[in-house]
């Protein structure tokens, strides 16, 4: 669900979406023209749209995907765009709103997972366990791209993330295992961890890091 509380704590407004199964959203954020995001986790069928409208998307496999949803500031629905691998999970921890139109998504997954909501494919597939990552969209729901990394059979988490004014994303979460490498291109950046550290990170606009 989303709710709309005034500074008084009076309520405004609310939307309830979801399915048959476990759904739940973990992160919000607002743009400057006062519009809304918010991501989380769904599984099977659910309608995003809260209100008499419809927009359903199907989980891509027997684990829970990723969503983003928008809202404006009544409220009202705008879009969703979801993402996910077969049998395994996806889930969306936070999402902020920056400059140069950007909207991020950070989270794990496991697996295999296409992050192109689109028809288009993009694909990355999880070094261990549970794997980091960061997606980014503009704030008509259009797909940029999708970092990801982490270390060999270790969960590895992105929790946290914050854009500033130039569309760069500082992102925090936590590592666990021998070492996970942080820069899913090139070059090799490799951190050794012992048993649960944290980590805190800056990405550009591109995706470069």
């Amino acid at each position: 669900f989303l709710s709309k509380f005034d500074l008084s704590g009076n309520f405004e407004w609310g939307g309830l979406w979801g399915g048959y199964q476990d759904d739940y959203c973990f992160g919000v954020a607002t743009d400057p023209e006062t519009s809304i995001y918010v991501t989380g986790r769904f599984k099977g069928m659910v309608d995003f749209d809260p209100g008499d409208g419809a927009e359903v998307y199907i989980s891509d496999g027997e684990g829970y995907d990723a969503f983003l949803s928008k809202f404006d500031f009544l409220g009202e629905h705008e879009w969703a765009r979801t993402w996910g691998g077969t049998d395994l999970h996806s889930y969306g921890w936070s999402v902020d709103v920056g400059g140069l139109d950007r909207v991020y998504v950070i989270g794990n997954f496991e697996g295999m997972c296409d992050f192109d909501p689109t028809p288009g494919v993009d694909e990355h597939a999880s070094n261990g366990e549970f794997d980091i990552f960061l997606s980014s969209f503009n704030t008509s729901g259009w797909y940029n791209w999708a970092r990801t990394w982490g270390g060999d059979s270790t969960m590895d988490y992105g929790y946290g993330v914050f854009c500033d004014g130039n569309g760069n994303a500082y992102i925090a979460g936590g590592i666990t295992g021998d070492s996970v490498d942080f820069d899913p291109g090139d070059p090799y950046d490799p951190r050794d961890t012992y048993n649960a550290d944290v980590y805190v990170m800056k990405v550009m606009p591109d995706g470069e890091w």
